[in-house]
């Protein structure tokens, strides 16, 4: 209503005044000028939507011949214009939002808007295919089809109605992906501000800026269950490896055309319900009422909007149905020939006129100025039938698909043929060297058998080379080997631990062990060994160094036995100079490190334990009762790694050094730390040896200066000096036992 209409009337002197205004018209209908507004003639080229005779309002047809609304749309899917303003259900603006109007519909038929962003505009959109705009056109509804749709004798850009798209705007650029200045302002295709936001290659690809780019502004597939393609690489949501991880792709039928049962529900791609409106191709075609099909329509109906409308693949001119079209003459038709067909300077891939077009063997195409396979370039899909990475071999056939679960003998001892090739379990070249039997049988050629032969080959390398059960020296095989009569145990002459050094001789140490299993050097010599306990997650580098004599280096196995085992060798460096072992150590296990003597050798050496990383705290010093020293948690085998404790609140996230504390008496130990008046804030904890790990969860008492606690000879406690908040510094400490 007009806004001067302020004073409320009544309804009665309304009809009144209505009814007095109707005769007065009627009485001097000659007052109304022929060919204008309220003759009683339509005149749509005038812009008249209704003409009732009158010049009144709020009788359906306004004083300016516009329709009024009538109230509103009552069912958004009854199939009825219930309001009569020409908009069926969803195609009316009443029902935007409705729940059975998703934004995927074209809203309003003759609005000049791509509603739902499919790159079809009012009637040129199957959305629109029962609206009476568009099967009764008052309105020239397509301004590029070359067809005068509204029969007012006035054809696209020629008709008023057209003024106002930007096709038909004076000077206007016309097409955005031709490469050529249509308007003639030195400005072409996205260059031209006409062309903004307005299409310019397949899969939704539109003018932003000055560049032809997605309009999500994104190279990946962000929303995976919107049905739309986010990134304009023509694959939508579970068909693009960008949702591989998405929660719209995985515990449900993820892959709506691979020919496999994603889910495990017994339903197949468009055959299962979790498939409804997803895509099955990558032409664009969708799962619909069970079958894989073209939304779009069976024919390219449109021969400018760059979308491939029949999901044949072929879009626009490239598509024989568009041969006779308006402007498919002057196009790029062959899009490997070498030749520039259509004499724009750009040939081939180069010319954009090729986008998504057929350009080599085995389906590649054309992809921003370069011919390239649509699927990439690795077979994606293992059971579709289709030459996804267009190399010539689809589906098992293809090297890619070698270890796809409907391409591979999944397993070689079972007796089935699992992938469905007529081989089964040796038979089949997918177990070659998969195991097929105990002990390490695997497929050699088409048998089962033993890699390592009838007989154990190797009798110090901790294998089962004849794969029955028995490895080294506990097979019979092995009974007249060197390597097995190794003297079984040696001494444990001392304990190290990371961080540590140790500078002495073999001289005079005796000589219990002669061979290792791990090396058929002859080490005669007199030997040291160590016992080698790592509290955390470490890398070890043992260094042999300062040698005068042909000293050697084994690395051993800890079996849990009072001493160390020769046959549970696991490296050694036997050279002539300097030695050295690197390994990673289960945390908490014991090891044995042995300096043995080369042919009776003897001397002085030194040996280094450096240890690099860990993730929780790292003891290395071994202590026992009525041990005290100065020492600082500045130093480098100070570890990093732990700020909280089990049984404490407090922040610790200075530097920590861990002490073993070994006792060999029970009853209570009391340790005290002294820090001086203006030394740092370091604190004490006690953690439980916990299987050999320092495990700051297994904290059992801690405390600023001083702690106390019970202890049994024989048993082992981790005795860690903390920084609290960051602090670090030097300290005076004692273990007192009594």
């Amino acid at each position: 209503m007009p806004q001067s209409r302020l004073v409320s009337i009544p309804r009665l002197l309304v009809t009144a005044i209505m009814l007095s205004l109707l005769l007065a018209s009627c009485a001097t209908a000659e007052l109304v000028d022929p060919g204008a507004c309220g003759d009683g003639i339509l005149q749509s080229d005038m812009g008249e939507q209704c003409d009732d005779g009158n010049t009144f309002e709020g009788d359906g047809c306004s004083d300016s011949c516009q329709l009024e609304r009538q109230g509103t749309e009552l069912s958004c899917v009854n199939g009825s214009d219930d309001d009569g303003d020409s908009f069926i259900d969803c195609n009316d603006p009443d029902c935007r939002g409705d729940l059975a109007c998703p934004e995927t519909v074209e809203g309003i038929c003759n609005n000049g808007t791509d509603d739902d962003g499919d790159h079809a505009t009012d009637c040129q959109d199957s959305d629109c295919a029962n609206d009476p705009v568009c099967q009764n056109p008052t309105t020239e509804t397509l301004c590029d089809d070359a067809v005068d749709n509204d029969a007012d004798l006035a054809t696209d850009c020629a008709d008023s109605d057209c003024s106002t798209q930007p096709a038909c705007q004076t000077g206007g650029e016309t097409i955005c992906d031709n490469h050529v200045d249509d308007d003639a302002d030195t400005a072409t295709d996205c260059e031209d501000n006409d062309c903004a936001a307005r299409a310019c290659g397949p899969n939704g690809l539109s003018c932003q800026g000055t560049a032809c780019t997605c309009p999500s502004g994104t190279a990946t597939e962000t929303a995976c269950g919107d049905g739309k393609d986010g990134d304009c690489d023509g694959k939508t949501d579970c068909l693009d490896t960008d949702c591989a991880a998405d929660v719209n792709c995985t515990g449900r039928e993820s892959l709506c055309g691979d020919g496999l049962d994603n889910d495990g529900d017994t339903l197949t791609d468009c055959g299962d319900n979790d498939c409804a409106t997803q895509a099955c191709s990558t032409t664009g075609k969708s799962c619909a009422g069970g079958q894989c099909v073209c939304s779009r329509g069976t024919t390219e109906n449109n021969c400018t909007d760059n979308i491939d409308n029949d999901c044949d693949g072929l879009t626009d001119c490239f598509d024989s149905e568009c041969s006779a079209a308006p402007g498919c003459s002057q196009s790029e038709t062959v899009c490997n020939d070498n030749v520039d067909n259509d004499g724009d300077t750009k040939k081939d891939c180069a010319d954009l006129d090729c986008t998504a077009q057929t350009c080599g063997t085995n389906g590649k195409k054309c992809a921003a100025t370069v011919c390239a396979c649509p699927g990439g370039a690795v077979e994606t899909l293992c059971s579709d039938s289709s030459d996804n990475d267009c190399d010539g071999l689809s589906d098992c056939a293809d090297s890619d698909c070698a270890t796809h679960p409907s391409c591979v003998e999944s397993v070689c001892n079972d007796n089935l043929d699992n992938d469905g090739d007529t081989q089964k379990d040796c038979a089949d070249a997918d177990c070659a060297g998969k195991t097929c039997g105990l002990n390490g049988r695997t497929c050699s050629g088409t048998t089962c058998s033993c890699p390592g032969g009838a007989t154990e080959s190797a009798c110090g390398d901790l294998q089962d080379n004849d794969c029955d059960g028995s490895s080294d020296c506990s097979d019979s095989d092995c009974a007249a080997s060197p390597a097995c009569a190794v003297a079984g145990t040696c001494d444990i002459d001392a304990m190290i631990l990371c961080g540590l050094g140790d500078q002495r001789t073999t001289v005079g140490q005796g000589s219990g062990v002669n061979a290792y299993s791990c090396t058929a050097s002859s080490e005669t010599g007199p030997e040291f060994i160590y016992e080698f306990l790592a509290t955390t997650d470490v890398s070890v580098t043992l260094s042999l160094t300062g040698l005068a004599s042909d000293l050697d280096l084994m690395l051993l196995s800890d079996p849990g036995i009072a001493g160390c085992d020769a046959q549970q060798c696991l490296s050694s460096s036997t050279t002539s100079g300097n030695e050295s072992i690197t390994f990673s150590p289960t945390p908490g296990d014991f090891y044995s490190i042995a300096v043995d003597g080369k042919d009776g050798a003897s001397g002085d050496y030194s040996l280094n334990v450096d240890c690099t990383g860990g993730s929780t705290c790292v003891a290395t010093y071994a202590v026992d009762c009525g041990f005290s020293e100065s020492y600082t948690t500045t130093y480098s085998d100070a570890s990093n790694n732990v700020t909280n404790y089990s049984c404490a609140t407090y922040n610790e996230s200075g530097p920590e050094y861990t002490y073993l504390f070994l006792p060999t008496q029970s009853g209570t130990a009391t340790v005290n730390i002294s820090m001086g008046w203006l030394g740092p804030d370091l604190d004490l904890f006690v953690l439980d040896f916990n299987a050999g790990v320092c495990d700051p969860t297994q904290c059992i008492e801690y405390g600023d200066d001083s702690i106390s606690f019970p202890i049994t000879a024989s048993n082992a406690y981790y005795v860690v000096v903390d920084g609290y908040y960051g602090d670090s510094g030097d300290y005076d400490i004692e273990f007192l036992c009594n």
